[in-house]
């Protein structure tokens, strides 16, 4: 099977093509990530660079608006309830994978109100729900 040295700080590797391919491919997403994460404001970045696979993309769109309240990332909330993002402050959750009817009236009847995944949803709810003088 052919190989491929890698090299690397502080270990270099030989591998075969394949995985030095998929090795190469991953890198070259994390490097992408981390470049345009380095175009967001530095509160938005590191919560990019940090996220996973998931959320990245939401979070991205949502950096990009511009005027939003940094979300939390991956919290439970309600009664064990996973979230993908959370405005505690606001009271405004984006439900994790998976996440049914039951959760999202659980959370509703707690006073949260549950948005769908799409961003210009969530950039509605976030912005209707900050105070006026908060508004851009």
């Amino acid at each position: 099977m052919p190989s491929q040295f890698i090299p690397g700080n502080p270990s270099s590797y030989w591998m075969d093509e394949s995985t030095a391919e998929t090795f190469a491919t991953v890198i070259a997403g994390i490097r992408e990530t981390e470049a345009e994460a380095a175009d967001l404001a530095p509160d938005w970045s590191a919560l990019v660079t940090e996220a996973d696979n998931e959320v990245q993309p939401l979070l991205r769109e949502l950096a990009v608006a511009g005027d939003l309240p940094v979300p939390a990332v991956g919290e439970e909330i309600g009664d064990g309830i996973a979230t993908l993002l959370t405005w505690p402050e606001l009271r405004i959750a984006v439900l994790a994978a998976g996440a049914g009817l039951e959760e999202r009236t659980e959370l509703r009847d707690a006073g949260w109100v549950v948005v769908e995944r799409e961003p210009s949803t969530v950039v509605a709810a976030v912005r209707t729900a900050l105070p006026a003088d908060v508004r851009s």
